[in-house]
């Protein structure tokens, strides 16, 4: 395969993994309504972790494969069970505050992508076998790609917001209790 195509792919692969709805996007919707730079905060926190992942995949699999995975879930669910309350008691008002630094939607995306159990199965199942069937070239398309993602997602939101902001401000709260719900109920069966 030439460098191009492994690029092209990886790239294909980051933004189908990164546009699913899921407790990352909700965040970002939610933080972008704050600001543009909030929203793509969380998305490359979620990058970060997925590089840390992905580098710890690579360096100790053979250690980490053994391990279970349960204190994981436990983790993930509770942390899922947060940010449902959080975004229930959420107003429109907190979505209007400019001050939140987007330090903070950095560490929130870095947290709940650490956490998240479907993250870390992913780079210890599809992620490896990713990685060894096309290439470190897929890698960089594969990052390319969320940043493509987090970026436009990022600028629809802050869009359909010009827009109507009642609406918006709905729907996204909306979405987000119904991911963050539909997240722990998985993650507790």
């Amino acid at each position: 395969m030439d460098i191009l195509t492994s690029f092209l792919l990886g790239t294909l692969y980051g933004i189908s993994l990164a546009a699913p709805p899921g407790p990352i996007l909700a965040m970002m919707a939610q933080r972008t309504i704050i600001s543009y730079l909030n929203g793509i905060s969380v998305g490359f926190g979620a990058m970060t972790a997925d590089f840390i992942f992905m580098i710890i995949t690579l360096l100790l699999y053979g250690f980490i494969k053994n391990l279970p995975l349960f204190p994981f879930y436990i983790i993930g669910s509770l942390f899922m069970m947060f940010l449902i309350y959080s975004s229930l008691k959420s107003t429109k008002n907190e979505f209007k505050r400019g001050n939140e630094k987007s330090s903070n939607s950095y560490l929130l995306g870095l947290g709940i992508a650490l956490v998240n159990p479907l993250q870390i199965g992913w780079w210890l199942t599809a992620g490896l076998t990713f990685i060894s069937l096309f290439g470190i070239i897929s890698v960089v398309g594969f990052f390319t790609g969320i940043i493509i993602w987090v970026l436009f997602f990022a600028f629809i939101v802050r869009k359909g917001y010009s827009i109507n902001r009642g609406i918006a401000s709905l729907a996204i709260k909306i979405f987000s209790i119904g991911t963050f719900f539909s997240l722990h109920h998985i993650l507790c069966i």
